[in-house]
């Protein structure tokens, strides 16, 4: 589940922590209100499937079966050039 920036504070998300206290498999109306404005994409990966959350996005995974999930920040200020030319 993907939120875009946007909607950090739908989330009740704190930058300084990265992190949102909605559970949002069971959210709570009454400690997150905004939550039920936040729109939402959802995306289910294959086998061999790859994603690529943009900076600043929102997000939340879970497996479905047993699986291996790999989780790195490879993009940042000092290798943006190399990432970019390796993507044409």
């Amino acid at each position: 589940v993907l939120f875009p920036p946007q909607e950090a504070g739908n989330l009740y998300a704190g930058y300084t922590t990265g992190e949102s206290p909605v559970d949002i498999l069971n959210p709570s109306a009454k400690r997150h209100p905004k939550f039920a404005e936040a729109k939402a994409q959802v995306v289910t990966l294959y086998l061999g499937q790859v994603l690529i959350i943009p900076s600043g996005w929102w997000w939340y995974s879970v497996a479905l079966e047993p699986s291996v999930t790999l989780g790195h920040q490879f993009w940042n200020m000092d290798n943006k050039v190399y990432l970019v030319e390796s993507l044409k």
